[in-house]
């Protein structure tokens, strides 16, 4: 069942950080760690605060560029999330998705 991305907050993540995410690349899916859930000042007539997650994956040879994906996880469920490549170190490329 697809999550209402509206109704997620950081603390829905929180729960789920060091756990293990699926994330359905064009040619594969990609087993990924919640390695951080950051809050973010809110800003004008937010109804939520606005929070960023950083997945972790094993891909060293290669990313994908930012767009939607799909994103598995048993506690959370799925659901359709803009991600963005934004660093590739020891462990493999961080994607990360910010939520306003």
């Amino acid at each position: 069942m697809e999550v209402a991305l509206q109704l997620l907050t950081a603390s829905d993540f929180q729960s789920q950080v060091s756990k293990d995410f699926s994330i359905h690349f064009p040619n594969e899916v990609a087993t990924a760690q919640l390695v951080k859930v950051v809050e973010m000042p809110p800003y004008a007539n937010v109804e939520r605060k606005p929070f960023s997650i950083l997945l972790q994956t094993t891909q060293k040879d290669h990313y994908y560029q930012q767009a939607i994906y799909t994103i598995e996880q048993p506690a959370l469920g799925s659901m359709q999330i803009f991600l963005v490549p934004v660093e590739c170190n020891e462990a493999g490329m961080q994607y990360e998705a910010v939520f306003s």
